[in-house]
């Protein structure tokens, strides 16, 4: 076993809905967050035993140390895991993956924190089993390819086994409030680290030297197609950096970006996205309108102001007022293409960098941690 035990301090179980090694979001920011104080026991979603088998990889669970105190728990699925009558298999293996990592570290957790509606809040004892709303799971089944009537059965059950709930919005919150639930919420957050001297970062070549409008994550059906040729017809240059999803608008994203102007970078190492955000001068929210896109919380939009950028946006969700001032809400593909001209005309000043990453400080992953650990009873810094 990888990892030595580690009593003293506090272990966090976090059983992801998102993998270690994917595109870095809420789930690894604030695990890695918590880990400054905690160890965490970070739990990847199981990988189905056919994936496995196909990039001939030994089909086993697998326990990592892929940080001081962070641990990775790489689950393995049967094929066809989220089928009906497949579940429980799946549900058995998780469990007992989970159970097995946390052995070393005495057996139990301080907190487990299930950020899914899979039935892992009883997968360890732990002083206290946490449910983490990141997204509406329900409003996003078609996006997750789940069925949505199960997703509510196990969203009503999740609910009423946690002994405390955490949600990223207000939205969502209330939701879950006339479900019956007490929920805390606690935004995204952002890495201002990271992102805090993008300006001298070594330049991408091929990018437009005088500046560009800016896109990082996945590219998929949260997104409006619309507003990305738009911005191509009106002249602005773009930058689309992150996965695109295989079933979203592929003719027509391969034609937007085959068009002059248009960069798709595919993903790129998280260490390097300060040099993308180098020469950029707006980041941009393109989303739908959509249940989904209104519970969540812009994740991107605190990272834009930690690189000092302006916003253009689709819509601003309830709860983000504090990034208002600095962030144009311009619903539309032509008021959208506007306010991200706008923000094109000038690059920006260094006060305006300043303050906007004096707001993203106040919502540094490190400030989310805090507010996270106080809303689940664990103790924060300054507590030990």
């Amino acid at each position: 076993m990888p990892v030595p035990p580690n009593t003293a301090l506090p272990v966090v179980v976090y059983a992801a809905g998102t993998a270690w090694d994917a595109l870095r979001g809420t789930d690894q920011q604030l695990a890695g967050a918590l880990s400054e104080w905690c160890h965490v026991v970070y739990v990847d979603p199981p990988v189905s035993l056919t994936n496995l088998v196909r990039a001939r990889v030994r089909p086993r669970a697998t326990v990592t140390r892929v940080g001081p105190t962070v641990t990775r728990v790489s689950p393995v699925g049967p094929p066809l895991q989220t089928r009906p009558g497949v579940r429980a298999v799946t549900s058995f293996l998780h469990r007992r993956a989970i159970a097995r990592a946390v052995r070393p570290l005495g057996g139990r957790a301080d907190a487990l924190v299930v950020a899914s509606l899979e039935p892992l809040l009883d997968a360890v004892p732990a002083r206290r089993a946490v449910l983490f709303g990141t997204d509406d799971f329900v409003a996003g089944a078609r996006l997750m390819n789940r069925d949505a009537s199960w997703l509510a059965e196990r969203e009503r059950r999740q609910l009423r086994r946690a002994d405390a709930v955490v949600v990223v919005s207000p939205v969502l919150a209330e939701r879950w409030r006339e479900l019956g639930a007490s929920p805390q919420v606690v935004e995204n957050g952002c890495d201002t680290r990271t992102f805090a001297a993008c300006e001298t970062a070594p330049p991408v070549d091929g990018l437009p030297e005088s500046g560009y409008a800016l896109y990082v994550g996945n590219i998929s059906s949260r997104l409006d197609i619309e507003v990305f040729e738009r911005l191509a017809d009106d002249g602005v240059p773009l930058v689309l950096v992150g996965p695109i999803s295989p079933e979203w608008q592929t003719d027509r994203f391969r034609a937007l970006a085959a068009r002059p102007g248009v960069t798709s970078t595919g993903p790129v190492p998280y260490a390097d996205l300060p040099r993308y955000y180098r020469g950029a001068r707006v980041g941009l929210l393109p989303y739908v309108a959509s249940p989904f896109n209104a519970a969540s919380s812009p994740l991107k939009a605190y990272e834009y102001l930690a690189a000092g950028l302006p916003v253009a946006a689709t819509q601003l969700p309830d709860g983000a007022a504090v990034l208002a001032a600095h962030v144009s809400v311009a619903p539309g593909p032509e008021a959208f293409s506007a306010a991200a001209e706008n923000a094109m005309a000038a690059p920006p000043t260094p006060a305006e960098r300043a303050a906007r990453r004096a707001i993203a400080a106040t919502c540094d992953w490190s400030v989310r941690a805090a507010q996270f650990a106080a809303a689940v009873g664990l103790p924060v810094p300054s507590q030990r």
